[in-house]
Parts: C-alpha cells; sequence; structure tokens
C-alpha cells in the first residue's frame, strides 16, 4: 500500500503515478512522468490503449470499477484522471483513508455531472448558457419553446466530445431526443450563435498558486476539435477578462492540476461552455510553444 508519500524519504524514482484512463491524453501525462523518472501504472478496459506502450503497469477494467481502482490506488503515490468517466465515489472513499487524489475526488463530481457543473458555475456568478433539467418530453418541449430552436439536449453524465449532445432543431426532434437518450438524466441549453470558441487551460498546484497559458481559439467538426489556433484572434482585453474568468473557476473548484475552460465568445461577450479537469486537446500547443507544457503542469 503507497498511499503515505513522503517525498523527503523517496527519489523520483521510487514514486509512482497511477492514471484512470490509458488514451492519448493519459499516454502524454506518462511521458512527461517518465521523463520526470516517475513510473506510471494504467487502468483502462482496452489492454492495447496508446499508454500501454509505455506503462510500468497495466490494469484492465471498467473506469468505474470499484475493485480495480483500489489495486490501482495500491501500487500508486498519487492518483489521477485523464478521462470523466472516473469513478468519484470510489476515489473520495481513498481519499478519506489517506490516498492523494489530483484533482480531487469533490472537483471531479461537480465537473463530470454537467448539471452539476453549471449550477456550480452559476452559483459562483460565471456567465453560462441558460439551461433547465427535463424529466419529462412535455416539460423538454416547454423548454425548447422557451429557449427557441436550436436547443442543445444534454445528457448529464458520462458523455464528452460532444457524443453527449442532441441538437433539437424543431418540436418534433424533442421526442426523438429523449429517446436517443434512453431515459438518462437530461438538461436543456439555450443554443449559443458564438462568434469564436475559445479555451484556457489552467494550472493550480497545492498551495493555491495559479498560472494560465495563452488563450486558445478552436474550431470543431462534428463536436471534435479539429483545429486550435494558439494564441487566439482577439483582442487583448477578451483575452483578459478569459484568464481571469478560468483562473477564477479553477480557484473556486480548488482544483489541483491542470484544468481546460471552453468558453463561447459572442461579440465581446464571454460564457462557459464546459470545464475539463485534466490536460485538454486544445493545450497541446504548449509541448512546443510554451517553456512548460500542460502535461509537465499537470
Amino acid at each position: 500500500m503507497k498511499h503515505s508519500l513522503d517525498k523527503s524519504e523517496l527519489s523520483p524514482n521510487d514514486i509512482t503515478l497511477g492514471i484512470i484512463g490509458g488514451g492519448q491524453l493519459g499516454k502524454m501525462i506518462g511521458i512527461e512522468a517518465k521523463r520526470m523518472s516517475l513510473n506510471v501504472a494504467y487502468l483502462d478496459p482496452d489492454m492495447n490503449c496508446p499508454a500501454s506502450s509505455i506503462a510500468d503497469q497495466m490494469i484492465v477494467s471498467d473506469f468505474k470499477d470499484e475493485k480495480s481502482i483500489i489495486q490501482l490506488a495500491n501500487k500508486s503515490d498519487v492518483l489521477t484522471f485523464e478521462i470523466e468517466l472516473a469513478n468519484s465515489s470510489v476515489l473520495k472513499d481513498l481519499e478519506s483513508t489517506g490516498y492523494a487524489v489530483h484533482p480531487a475526488s469533490g472537483v471531479l463530481n461537480t465537473i463530470q455531472n454537467k448539471l452539476r457543473q453549471k449550477r456550480f458555475l452559476r452559483e459562483k456568478g460565471i456567465q453560462v448558457p441558460e439551461f433547465e433539467e427535463v424529466t419529462t418530453v412535455e416539460q423538454a418541449k416547454k423548454i425548447c419553446e422557451e429557449f427557441g430552436y436550436p436547443s442543445v439536449l444534454k445528457a448529464c453524465e458520462d458523455s464528452y466530445d460532444g457524443r453527449g449532445n442532441f441538437l433539437v432543431r424543431s418540436l418534433r426532434d424533442v421526442e426523438r431526443g429523449i429517446q436517443y437518450f434512453e431515459g438518462r438524466r437530461c438538461m436543456i441549453e439555450k443554443f449559443i450563435h458564438f462568434t469564436k470558441e475559445v479555451s484556457v487551460m489552467v494550472a493550480r498546484n497545492t498551495c493555491g498558486h495559479i498560472v494560465s497559458f495563452p488563450v486558445a481559439q478552436n474550431i470543431h467538426t462534428n463536436n471534435i476539435l479539429d483545429t486550435t489556433i494558439a494564441p487566439a484572434n482577439i483582442s487583448s482585453r477578451v483575452e483578459s477578462e478569459a484568464k481571469l474568468i478560468a483562473e477564477k473557476i479553477v480557484d473556486s473548484l480548488k482544483g489541483v492540476g491542470v484544468f481546460g475552460i471552453e468558453m463561447f465568445l459572442k461579440g465581446n461577450k464571454l460564457m462557459i461552455n464546459e470545464i475539463a479537469p485534466r490536460p485538454h486537446n486544445s493545450g497541446h500547443f504548449s509541448i512546443e510553444a510554451c517553456s512548460v507544457s500542460q502535461f509537465e503542469q499537470h
């Protein structure tokens, strides 16, 4: 059991970073960790996931499996994750017995549910698109009529890269959208006719010190990030405001690690789209363009 980490007694070669998720982001975190002479252990359902080629230890299991997460924790000095599908309840239990988890389980719990995430942001005075929880088709129809068309129906959990989104273009789409999510908890968000999509990568350490990377401008194709331009083609005022908002969010979460804060820009007005509690594809420019990459900061 390795949950009591005393850095004064350990060399880097004695420290293992446990990562839930062995996709390309997880692999890139691991590459940076190994450059620092750390060991890396992964949990992923695919034994041939991208990170398997660099893993010192590999656990093949579902991201949410309690026994497997505990097994990973017992092999690791610090736990992190590259995907929001990680089981925040199990991580919370591990924290309560002394395991180090960054970002913390409470941060993950807030972010991995889109409805909970948007309510958190609204409570902190952060601008977000109008949204409402929906439980019935009739309620969804009423909200879409209020928000106007198109509106966006979203699954609250287990969705990322646009996979949990359904664009409602007319009243006829509402029932199709509810059926598409097969009874999953959902919310409806007002569609934003944005000018640009931008993001800010923010890093925060355990002492609360925060730094931001340059604001990036993103272009998506079929809800998947296709192109990132950094620095973004925006005014200095908007750039400063985007960084201030992003840093306020991460500080409010008390998060540790790197966070990707996605925003819509409409005219000169910014509002939050989503938060990623991990390195983000829009931050890859930091590998070559910055003195430190998002992966090293994480």
